[in-house]
């Protein structure tokens, strides 16, 4: 019985990650992209008691509208490293709602949520009439920092406006306040996603079958690949193996890792198919997989990766010939 090892080869956890979300550079966090978001809110709808066409002294009113922004679609929930979301707010008011030209001035109030208005507040910004305008016709530029959380796969980002009484305008309700929320890249040390279907593969790993002469290939009887695997992002994946080379045709086996921390599997190979490539040059075992279509979502993180280690147990005739 002759046994020698193969290069050892990994299946790195970027294999699994799906559309959205890719490991960040220097390795250290995952990076998502959330897509911006633009939405506006009429005076009409704010303001109950503004009456289309009057001029009249500026009715108060207090009122709230929002958005969500989406994680992309195959992640569930991530913890958050670093990330923040630029806000464009831009006055299509006649008007500025927080220095209307009263006795008092008044607020709006940027609220970031995990998940819709009203769930936990990630980060809230107060615009003040007393010490900053919102002229009518003017963009307002603010951050809001998503900070160090663990979200779910929505972004709620609000306004509420509490304009005061002010001086005399001409009402149109059907001006705006418009808002663009442009979200950065956002790192995040894991995150949940869903993996079903996934395709994977790894890298292709030279066995150095050359030197073996062919006496000691003549008195091949059998063998198997022995893989020892690692798994600690605890998936089973479907894996074809290919075993190519030159002056022989492929060799297609199938591995089954099933998601176990550890395990050994050992793939069985004929004294005909051993005969093929022991011996021959540029000899490489490559695989691709799939991840099965009932996998559930898995929680992972940038510095986990599958481990396989594959040695060659070969049996052979000692004494004699064929």
């Amino acid at each position: 019985r002759w046994i020698f090892p193969a290069e050892e080869t990994t299946v790195e956890v970027s294999e699994f990650l799906p559309d959205g979300i890719t490991l960040a550079a220097g390795g250290s966090a995952f990076s998502i992209q959330v897509d911006p978001i633009s939405f506006s809110e009429s005076l009409g709808n704010l303001c109950a008691t503004c009456v289309n066409g009057a001029t009249v002294p500026k009715p108060a009113f207090q009122g709230t509208f929002q958005e969500a922004a989406t994680l992309p679609s195959d992640v569930s929930s991530a913890t958050v490293s670093q990330g923040s979301i630029a806000v464009s707010l831009f006055n299509g008011f006649g008007f500025d709602p927080i220095r209307p030209g009263g006795a008092t001035t008044g607020t709006i109030t940027l609220t970031l949520y995990d998940g819709s208005a009203g769930g936990s507040v990630l980060d809230q910004i107060l615009i003040d009439g007393a010490t900053e305008p919102f002229a009518s016709g003017t963009t307002t530029m603010k951050t809001l920092d998503i900070g160090s959380a663990t979200v779910g796969s929505t972004l709620t980002v609000e306004l509420l406006v509490n304009s005061p009484v002010g001086a005399s305008v001409t009402i149109n309700t059907a001006e705006t306040i418009q808002i663009t929320a442009t979200p950065g890249e956002i790192l995040v040390s894991s995150a949940t996603v869903n993996v079903a279907g996934q395709e994977v593969s790894f890298d292709p790993t030279e066995l150095e079958v050359e030197d073996i002469e062919e006496d000691m290939v003549d008195r091949v009887r059998s063998g198997a690949f022995q893989f020892e695997i690692q798994n600690p992002i605890g998936i089973s994946v479907l894996f074809t193996i290919t075993i190519s080379g030159d002056g022989f045709s492929d060799i297609v086996k199938v591995l089954e890792v099933t998601g176990a921390a550890t395990e050994v599997v050992r793939i069985e190979f004929s004294q005909e198919e051993l005969k093929s490539f022991l011996g021959q040059t540029n000899v490489t075992l490559s695989g691709e997989g799939t991840v099965p279509g009932t996998a559930g979502p898995i929680t992972v993180s940038p510095d986990q990766v599958i481990t396989i280690d594959s040695k060659l147990d070969i049996v052979l005739t000692i004494g004699g010939g064929d």
